[in-house]
């Protein structure tokens, strides 16, 4: 019965990836059965550890890039509620993975995930944060000198939406680039 209650639990759990406020805003009920529950905070850390495993595994090896771009958004909140780091430098080391052959426009979402939750980062080792800072700073540069490019992964019909043409990629790498300096120089 007791490991009946956690199966249920762990699985409404780990359907939000851990993330609570979207499992009590998708319903009422959802909270008070959860809280029933009344699972352990360091059993929500592990479970916490396998979503985060879980979607490591997935961002590994989803194909589509759209689909992989919520990957990254999921890792970088239970990072921070995890207030793991390492989450954050994954997605950073991810940029530099030559055979993944990620597009302009992923490339500019990670670096956004990344300055996300700089300033929070940093409390926790401004030195680390730093140094991934400039490096993504450095890649919105390089970014800014190569030609754009979009997977057809982030076309919802046939067109191209108007946020991923050429010039509003431009516009978005070139305003993103003037406010993540700001924000290193403010953190430095």
């Amino acid at each position: 019965m007791l490991d009946d209650k956690f199966k249920e639990a762990k699985e409404m759990y780990c359907f939000y990836n851990g993330n609570k406020f979207f499992m009590y805003q998708d319903e009422d009920s959802n909270r008070k059965k959860y809280e029933s529950f009344m699972i352990p905070e360091e059993l929500e850390k592990q479970w916490d550890k396998e979503i985060k495993a879980d979607l490591l595994n997935k961002i590994e090896n989803e194909k589509n890039l759209d689909i992989k771009r919520v990957y990254f958004s999921y890792l970088n909140d239970l990072s921070l509620k995890m207030k793991d780091i390492e989450g954050i430098i994954y997605l950073k080391n991810l940029l530099y993975r030559k055979e993944l052959n990620f597009d302009s426009f992923t490339k500019i979402l990670l670096i956004e995930i990344i300055f996300r939750w700089a300033e929070y980062f940093a409390k926790i080792d401004k030195e680390k944060m730093l140094q991934i800072m400039k490096e993504s700073i450095d890649s919105l540069v390089k970014l800014e000198e190569e030609p754009i490019t979009v997977s057809k992964d982030y076309f919802a019909a046939s067109d191209l939406p108007d946020y991923l043409t050429n010039t509003e990629l431009k516009k978005r790498i070139n305003n993103d680039k003037h406010k993540y300096i700001l924000l290193y120089s403010q953190i430095k």
